[in-house]
């Protein structure tokens, strides 16, 4: 069982639960304890952090690089990661889809992910 305030309590026998209705911005407290055929755990020490919301919508991105086929597998993909400024591209309008990817251009792609997800 997984309680929080002010969300309430999350009950499951899976091996996570969601806390639901929490506002972003806002400090949670959370304790956790587990329950089986042999009895419930002693709650753990609260934890407490801030909820923030990460909302990327990458359903149908569109980009303005010009040799990403409408066909491609990766089209969307490609628009997502564009939009949210994780690649810039290998130019303005190109995306360049059939080149290597150096480890220092996954470093920056990685970087700028987590810059997002992160702000």
């Amino acid at each position: 069982m997984v309680t929080g305030s002010p969300a309430g309590a999350c009950t499951s026998t899976a091996t996570s639960c969601q806390l639901v209705g929490l506002t972003n911005g806002i400090e949670q407290t959370v304790t956790v304890a587990a329950s089986n055929n042999g009895g419930e755990s002693p709650a753990s020490e609260p934890s407490k952090a801030v909820t923030a919301a990460v909302i990327l919508d990458c359903t149908a991105p569109t980009h303005t690089f010009t040799d990403v086929s409408d066909d491609s597998f990766a089209r969307y993909d490609i628009g997502c990661i564009g939009a949210l400024g994780i690649t810039t591209g290998t130019s303005a309008t190109t995306y360049s889809p059939d080149d290597t990817v150096t480890r220092e251009q996954m470093a920056s792609f990685m970087a700028r992910l987590y810059r997002t997800i992160t702000t």
